[in-house]
């Protein structure tokens, strides 16, 4: 009985949160949109269409982000779950797909993404060289690895992260950072879009004048 009451708490908040989060998501698409024509962020409104495009994407993103990584889980043998070079690939892939996907909204305007390699060759350093150099009196890479693990077990331990963690909990502050990420994410793609954007409603009263955005009844031309 307790547990099927958890359950229901648990489906009745996520179903009231997703809206919030929809909504959420559709403001930090028009954020992107606006950073880019300078269109201050108090002008900006969110239509209730707008809110049932994004929660439905978010929806969709989440459903297909878990599907994914549910099938790579069960497909991957026990040892390799394991493996410490595995599990350090894992912990880089979030930036990797973050990077792809800004690669594909930005194409060729590299400013846009180059940060995220320069991140990538970072955590690369940090996970694979670093216990190379830093463990001079492990004889294997194996063990090497291992040394490090514990090292970074032991400073998590005391850090202010792990306090958080026992606060709050591990699993929400994953969420809250993946929650960052989705958001970043409809900001690059609202900036693509107004980077990639080449035709615009035309202001008729007004020569030489184009319309940037709309929204409700306001026009914001330049």
């Amino acid at each position: 009985m307790d547990v099927e009451k958890r359950t229901l708490v648990s489906e009745g908040i996520i179903l009231t949160t997703v809206p919030v989060f929809g909504y959420a998501l559709a403001f930090a698409y028009q954020s992107g949109y606006a950073y880019y024509f300078k269109i201050p962020p108090e002008l900006i409104s969110i239509s209730m269409p707008q809110i049932l495009l994004s929660t439905t994407s978010l929806v969709f993103i989440v459903l297909m982000l878990f599907v994914i990584s549910d099938e790579i889980f069960t497909t991957l043998p026990d040892h390799l779950r394991q493996n410490p070079i595995v599990r350090r690939i894992a912990r880089i892939t979030p930036m990797v797909l973050l990077f792809i996907a800004s690669l594909m909204l930005f194409g060729r305007r590299w400013e846009q993404w180059i940060i995220y390699p320069i991140i990538i060759g970072f955590q690369l350093a940090l996970e694979f060289l670093r216990p190379l150099l830093a463990w001079h009196d492990k004889k294997t890479y194996a063990e090497k690895l291992a040394a490090e693990r514990e090292y970074r077990a032991w400073v998590h331990n005391r850090s202010l992260f792990a306090h958080l963690e026992r606060i709050v909990g591990a699993s929400i502050i994953r969420f809250i950072l993946s929650l960052v990420l989705v958001l970043w994410l409809a900001f690059s793609a609202g900036s693509s879009k107004a980077l990639n954007r080449i035709s615009y409603f035309v202001d008729t009263a007004r020569t030489n004048t184009v319309i940037l955005a709309i929204y409700d009844t306001r026009f914001v031309s330049a």
